[in-house]
């Protein structure tokens, strides 16, 4: 899959299949945090027979006295390749050697590398401006993924 391919899958239309778990996930989101652990998987399609559906996933970990720890990822469903993943934490160091700093990095899939997520990139400040924010940065996301409220 080419970059440009990568890019199209990101930005075609999206929508969840059971809309309305996503919708009170994301008001759970804007409580304050009472779990130490936060997990959620939500079926995505596109509405096209054609094209893939995917897996949206969400974790989030709390560390006591630290900052929160999270991770939004889009894989594919049927071979459970990611597409494209937002992690929220210290720093990644890519396969280069590159180290990506600040709380907040996107990976994108790669097919050319062993692992297809390894590398990593800073995200976006006017995309993501506030990743302390856990769900504006869902709703960035989502936003990010072109995912619909109704198909």
């Amino acid at each position: 899959m080419t970059k440009a391919q990568i890019a199209w899958l990101i930005q075609v239309k999206k929508y969840a299949v059971n809309p309305n778990d996503l919708v009170s996930f994301t008001a759970k989101l804007r409580e304050p945090l009472s779990e130490d652990i936060m997990t959620a998987d939500f079926i995505i399609t596109s509405g096209s027979t054609k094209l893939p559906n995917y897996v949206l996933h969400f974790y989030l970990r709390s560390l006591r006295h630290k900052e929160v720890c999270y991770t939004m990822f889009l894989r594919f469903k049927k071979s459970n390749l990611p597409l494209i993943r937002l992690d929220v934490d210290g720093f990644h160091k890519n396969p280069s050697g590159e180290i990506i700093r600040g709380r907040g990095h996107i990976h994108l899939y790669n097919p050319g590398q062993r692992k297809p997520d390894a590398i990593a990139y800073a995200t976006d400040k006017c995309e993501f401006p506030n990743v302390d924010d856990v769900a504006d940065t869902w709703v960035r996301f989502l936003k990010h993924i072109n995912l619909k409220e109704e198909s």
